[in-house]
């Protein structure tokens, strides 16, 4: 059920949940007619399915990983004010002292 760094984006960024769930039963579907034609070409034995099932796997782990990565790469950029902060503690803290000074004035 792996799918392409441009469909795992997509996923990431719509929010409708019906779209998202129609995404992966077509990712499914997709997946589940590469198997079956891996299964009646008469040249794949049983060892080359499992391998192909194994490199999927393997291959929507690792796509996962990058779509999470730039995710979070974004989310630690953003807002640009805090990019000169080290760590999200201290963005935290900076942003508390800086509502606590407007909620003073």
């Amino acid at each position: 059920m792996a799918y392409g760094k441009d469909t795992a984006h997509l996923l990431n960024t719509i929010s409708d949940a019906y779209e998202r769930a129609e995404m992966e039963s077509q990712a499914k579907h997709d997946y589940d007619q590469r198997i079956d034609a891996l299964r009646n070409n008469k040249y794949a034995d049983e060892d080359d399915v499992h391998n192909f099932e194994k490199a999927e796997i393997i291959k929507r782990s690792v796509d996962n990983i990058f779509e999470r990565a730039t995710y979070q790469s974004h989310v630690r950029r953003s807002p640009e004010r805090y990019d000169h902060v080290k760590s999200k503690v201290a963005r935290c803290l900076k942003v508390q002292k800086s509502v606590n000074r407007r909620t003073r004035k």
